[in-house]
């Protein structure tokens, strides 16, 4: 069947508005649209912890004319457990190990397991699978040879357990030209452990020595409250590029929060979700109503700016919230919201 005499953009436009099941069947129909579909078809690949997955996708890496087109990766942990000497870890490392076989590989995304099965005192005698397999992924990427495209790293749900990884130059160098940096963290709850307290020290250890030169778009986005303790400190430095910020669950003690965002003038897009005040001894050196006028003048960049009620609180050291009058705080958010919509 020939291919209907269309002009080549509409042929485009439609394919893009197909599933992966219909361009891979689509694909098959012809050598035309074999030629149309594969890019398409190949532009992101997800692949999980299950063996016959993880081998898929290292077959994938060895057929050049498929893996030139693989620009977005997305790893999806599915929620079988498994033993120490469990294959699938060797497998997908194995796979992951062989990222720099995608030449023009630009975004990786990992949708680690939403499970907590870590005993905080004995992980490190005996990690549960879900610990050995993030463990396994990252020190994989962090061994590929050169990923000269790579722009965007995502980590969702990676569990606040300390690890060598996190002390290791080659994850640093890792993290070091990316533009794009999301992490999102999986607790239990405990976050005064010793453990979690020191996955704290090692993330702000590593987002400090990485400098993130490149990074445009920041996100650190907590699953319990962290700041003061356990202690998160956000880089010193500046981060020249920086457009675009969202943290979540990150108390600002000693104006700490502030004093990074605003080391940012070029911030357009600014997100706090739950990064509430803390308050020493009831007493508090600045309420968010000064907060936020200060941002107002120091972001003149800024267009979007989102903060959610929660980050209208404060909180002592226990975490628990100080009832204040808050009504100041909201007004001068509005205030702030109107004038940048304006």
């Amino acid at each position: 069947m020939d291919t209907p005499r269309v002009p080549p953009e509409l042929i485009l436009a439609i394919l893009a508005r197909l599933d992966r099941p219909e361009l891979f069947a689509l694909r098959a129909a012809n050598k035309t649209f074999h030629g149309l579909v594969t890019p398409m078809a190949f532009h992101q690949v997800t692949v999980s912890d299950a063996l016959v997955s993880a081998e898929r996708f290292t077959a994938l890496q060895s057929t050049r004319e498929l893996a030139v087109h693989v620009q977005s990766v997305v790893f999806r942990g599915r929620s079988e457990h498994g033993p120490v000497d469990d294959p699938r870890l060797t497998c997908v490392s194995q796979a992951m190990e062989g990222l720099s076989k995608l030449p023009n590989l630009a975004s990786l995304k990992f949708e680690f397991h939403d499970i907590w099965d870590e005993d905080v005192w004995s992980f490190a005698d005996e990690p549960a699978y879900w610990l050995m397999l993030q463990r396994a992924v990252l020190e994989a990427i962090s061994n590929t040879s050169r990923l000269p495209k790579l722009k965007s790293l995502t980590l969702n749900n990676l569990i606040t357990m300390p690890g060598a990884i996190f002390a290791s130059e080659a994850f640093v160098a890792f993290l070091r030209p990316l533009e794009t940096l999301s992490i999102a963290t999986l607790g239990n709850g405990a976050s005064s452990a010793e453990p979690i307290v020191e996955f704290w020290k090692q993330l702000s250890r590593v987002l400090a020595a990485a400098q993130l030169k490149s990074v445009s778009t920041l996100r650190i986005l907590s699953d319990h409250l962290i700041g003061v303790n356990p202690e998160f400190i956000l880089p010193k430095s500046p981060i020249p590029r920086l457009t675009s910020l969202h943290l979540k669950s990150i108390c600002s003690q000693n104006d700490g929060v502030e004093r990074f965002i605003l080391r940012h003038p070029g911030l357009r897009s600014l997100t706090l979700e739950d990064c509430s005040m803390f308050i020493e001894d009831d007493q508090y050196v600045r309420p968010w109503a000064v907060v936020f006028a200060s941002l107002d003048a120091g972001l003149e960049s800024l267009v979007q700016v989102d903060v959610d009620s929660g980050t209208l609180r404060y909180r002592d050291r226990y975490a628990d919230y100080v009832e204040l009058d808050g009504s100041a705080d909201r007004r001068a958010l509005r205030e702030w919201e109107v004038k940048l919509q304006g």
